[in-house]
């Protein structure tokens, strides 16, 4: 996986990919993105009746158009913020070039499926399934599915979500009340994962953990940063480096020096991330996946693709 842009918001944002969703996810809440998600469906039609567009054959293309689907399953929008959506993405959408993936039959019917099961209102037990179904199977393909929220993006998103309802946002921000992390508690929750990553991979000699709890060190301190912040992104930048040089300190601590550096460290957390509202959390994160949806180049198509089921239902 791989990520004009700017940092990349991490993967405690589900929507970022459908392959790449759980690990910062599984660090700060304890599970899997398939137990956390289990919306109310819209209303549900007849998947015989419901037009089913085809997927990009690229499997990266089409991984990101079943997520900005599955974004907007959740949101459940109406046609006319629908077409606000659309709108804005003309001018937000990401044109960032990306690799081509290899073919992989399998996960390809997994797409579709997932995409069939969006379309035609599966409730949300079923849309779980399928959601898991496709991250199992794209935990081992290479797809340039990430997304990073475009600075277009990230000004138009307050002005896009103030056209959702309460009850919108409500459901939505339920469905991953797990995934929303308070800023410092996230800071612990995945220094904790990376030095026990660490231990891991020094004990199997991999390098590959290494890159994982570099990986997961660069994205906390960005997520941190933009949970703190929200879409100002100059401010969420600086913070994301204090964030990252903590985390990379305590990281290198031998099991002393972190166990007598305890209060130290819990101080130096808190001056850091500040005095901050726990809403204005909730609105950073909520405004940064709204953000992240606009940067989707497939948004468009994701719309239509909407707009054309919600037709069915009538």
């Amino acid at each position: 996986m791989s990520g004009n842009e700017t940092i990349l918001p991490g993967r405690i944002f589900a929507r970022l990919s459908i392959a790449a969703a759980s690990l910062l996810m599984m660090s700060a809440s304890g599970k899997t993105p398939a137990e956390n998600s289990a919306p109310t469906p819209p209303a549900a039609t007849n998947p015989a009746t419901v037009p089913i567009p085809a997927l990009p054959a690229d499997l990266g293309r089409a991984s990101l158009q079943v997520s900005a689907l599955d974004t907007l399953y959740e949101f459940d929008l109406s046609l006319e913020q629908l077409k606000t959506v659309k709108a804005a993405a003309a001018k937000t959408v990401s044109t960032k070039h990306r690799t081509a993936a290899k073919a992989n039959p399998e996960l390809a019917n997994s797409l579709k499926d997932f995409q069939t099961g969006l379309l035609s209102g599966k409730d949300g037990a079923v849309v779980a399934k399928l959601r898991a179904e496709v991250m199992r199977l794209a935990a081992d393909v290479d797809l340039d599915d990430e997304v990073q929220p475009t600075p277009e993006a990230l000004a138009q998103a307050a002005g896009v979500r103030k056209k959702f309802k309460a009850s919108q946002i409500a459901a939505f921000l339920a469905l991953h009340a797990d995934q929303v992390a308070d800023p410092g508690e996230l800071l612990a929750s995945s220094l904790e994962s990376a030095r026990e990553m660490k231990a891991e991979g020094g004990a199997k000699g991999g390098a590959g953990s290494a890159a994982e709890v570099q990986t997961l060190i660069s994205e906390t301190g960005t997520t941190v940063g933009y949970l703190v912040f929200g879409t100002d992104e100059a401010k969420a930048k600086a913070l994301a480096g204090q964030a990252t040089a903590w985390l990379k300190a305590g990281l290198e601590s031998g099991e002393k020096e972190f166990a007598s550096g305890q209060a130290a460290r819990d101080d130096k957390a808190k001056a850091m991330i500040g005095e901050i509202d726990p809403m204005a959390v909730l609105g950073h994160w909520l405004d940064l996946q709204v953000a992240v949806l606009l940067s989707n180049p497939e948004l468009p198509e994701a719309v239509d693709a909407t707009v054309a089921a919600k037709a069915a239902e009538k």
